[in-house]
């Protein structure tokens, strides 16, 4: 069966045929990758290189439809286990003002955001595998992103979260640690959920927010700070946050407290009518940093 039947999911297909994109998958996650120059798409070349890239790749396929690559959009599919990605290439630059809800707000150094905003071509990804663990599914990508780092990839991006971060970030060469294992562990609020900071009109101080945590099946936070030397602790407790309501299960209700630090404790509300620039594809709770004494205030 041809790489575009499988591609589509051809309810006919088998796994002994090739890979089969799942499009019973309710949740389509996705990442893009940005590069320096043209795509150079060899499935067999690249499936090599992919295989000795970490131990669980042995038996990993990449497909690509010859026909697309000659055409200069390689459309295909790489998967392994249990996860298949979709693989949808440009030999052309994203649209800028895509590109750019991802990289204004992201934090690395001004002159890789250069690079990026003078990128050649893309590569969308797109998670239609077989395991319904979201982080699970953004790390499989994340990983093809970071291999991809040695062959021109300069960003990995996540439009739905507004962020990017550098390609070679997620390849494990700055870590002792498993890259499959990094990524699975992976700060949430680094890639798979957005951490943007913004000042309003009339409004003091200093708004952090997350965006994209609906994917996660978790609500999105924000919170109100008097200037950005506070974002930093604030970028820690909405990944611990996030942590812990995934792998508890738990599920916040307005008014909800908890603590997040010795003395420190963080009391839940919805977005006043007045905070409109709030909006949120999901929930959103605003977090009030407050101290014990304050809780029953």
């Amino acid at each position: 069966m041809s790489i575009l039947s499988r591609f589509f999911g051809d309810k006919e297909a088998t796994n002994e045929q090739g890979l089969v994109a799942n499009e019973e998958l309710e949740s389509k996650l996705s990442l893009q990758v940005v590069f320096s120059g043209g795509l150079d798409l060899n499935a067999a070349e690249l499936q090599k290189q992919f295989r000795i890239y970490h131990k669980s790749l042995k038996n990993a396929l990449i497909e690509i439809d010859d026909g697309c690559n000659r055409q200069g959009t390689p459309l295909g599919l790489i998967g392994w286990g249990d996860h298949v990605i979709k693989v949808v290439g440009f030999n052309q630059p994203m649209p800028a003002e895509v590109l750019e809800g991802s990289v204004t707000p992201s934090h690395y150094d001004e002159a890789l955001k250069v690079q990026v905003r003078a990128h050649k071509s893309h590569l969308l990804l797109y998670y239609q595998g077989y395991d319904n663990n979201p982080i699970n599914q953004y790390a499989s990508m994340a990983l093809i992103g970071g291999f991809l780092s040695s062959r021109g990839a300069i960003v990995v991006a996540n439009e739905s979260a507004r962020t990017s971060l550098p390609a070679s970030a997620l390849n494990g060469n700055e870590s002792s640690e498993d890259i499959v294992s990094l990524l699975q562990n992976f700060p949430l609020t680094a890639l798979y959920c957005g951490f943007v900071k913004y000042e309003v009109e009339d409004v003091d101080g200093v708004w952090l927010r997350t965006y994209g945590c609906s994917l996660l099946g978790q609500p999105d936070l924000a919170s109100l700070v008097e200037d950005h030397s506070g974002s930093e602790d604030v970028f820690d407790i909405f990944n611990n946050v996030l942590g812990y309501l995934i792998d508890s299960g738990a599920k916040f209700v307005a008014g909800n407290t908890m603590q997040v630090g010795e003395e420190l404790f963080m009391k839940l509300r919805l977005a006043t009518s007045e905070e409109y620039y709030l909006e949120s594809e999901g929930e959103l709770f605003v977090a009030e940093f407050i101290s014990e004494a304050e809780i029953n205030q």
